[in-house]
């Protein structure tokens, strides 16, 4: 369980939805009734066949502390859930509190503020700081792009990673088929020679190849979906915003796969229209 304390504009700056009910005002003050705020995981977890909303909570110890006399708090609304450890970490459970009704003295805060970033911006905050209280010690100053970039860092690399190693299995699919099919025609010179002398038109010597090349794709294709449906839910952990079995996923990959594997085999097939039926003969 994670207890944030939180200004009223704090899920408007950082675009966080209300799901139900309402956010923190600011005449919530320490001398208005305690209130607080759930995300969606303590919603389902807490109340999985109930209403949350007017329901009292009590925070009596948190992270190993105790916060003497505790006291209920409504909740008075429910937020989305978000990611604070890792994309690839579940969503914590999560109690927003008005810092104005702060259990006691923050020993740290982050401020969060929304703005035009520029080169001077960092160090207009620490005059402002500076001018309003000298005592204080500012940790660092970070743009969101610049916490989201070290958060993701591993995943790009992953995503990077097996982009990649998809562009090249995509690269030998392609150079494989179009090797195969070379390959047959070479093979077939003499067959598809006689059929071009017997009346065969261009059109159905292109039709007879490119059957056999986007046989062999589907075949292919219908191997690796299977393939891809016993895997992918092994790399759960690696999606985020889309499912293991996404359809979409899938149908466009198919689609991608299909194209590649048409491209690969017209050039061959192209190739086989253009065989002399003379030249094939006399080579037989």
């Amino acid at each position: 369980m994670e207890v944030r304390y939180i200004t009223p504009s704090y899920f408007n700056v950082m675009g966080i939805p209300m799901r139900r009910g309402r956010g923190f005002l600011t005449t919530d003050t320490a001398s208005s009734p305690p209130i607080l705020l759930v995300n969606d995981t303590v919603a389902r977890e807490w109340w999985p066949n109930g209403e949350s909303l007017g329901d009292r909570v009590v925070i009596g110890r948190f992270q190993g502390r105790d916060y003497g006399s505790p006291i209920a708090r409504q909740v008075v609304g429910v937020v989305a859930d978000t990611k604070t450890i890792s994309l690839k970490a579940p969503p914590r459970p999560t109690v927003y509190l008005p810092a104005a009704q702060m259990l006691e003295p923050a020993g740290s805060m982050t401020w969060i503020l929304r703005g035009n970033v520029s080169a001077g911006l960092a160090s207009e905050l620490r005059r402002a700081i500076a001018e309003i209280d000298p005592r204080q010690r500012i940790g660092a100053i970070r743009t969101m792009d610049e916490i989201v970039a070290a958060t993701t860092a591993s995943s790009r690399f992953d995503a990077w990673l097996f982009a990649s190693l998809a562009g090249l299995a995509l690269a030998l699919t392609a150079v494989g088929v179009y090797g195969l099919l070379s390959f047959a025609v070479a093979r077939r010179t003499h067959e598809i020679g006689t059929r071009i002398a017997l009346g065969a038109s261009r059109a159905a010597v292109l039709t007879l190849v490119l059957k056999q090349g986007i046989g062999l794709t589907v075949i292919g294709l219908i191997l690796g979906l299977a393939g891809a449906l016993a895997v992918t839910r092994s790399l759960t952990t690696l999606l985020f915003g889309v499912r293991p079995t996404d359809p979409i996923s899938f149908v466009g990959v198919s689609v991608l796969l299909l194209c590649v594997g048409l491209l690969a085999s017209y050039i061959p097939a192209r190739r086989a229209t253009r065989i002399d039926p003379m030249v094939a003969l006399r080579d037989e």
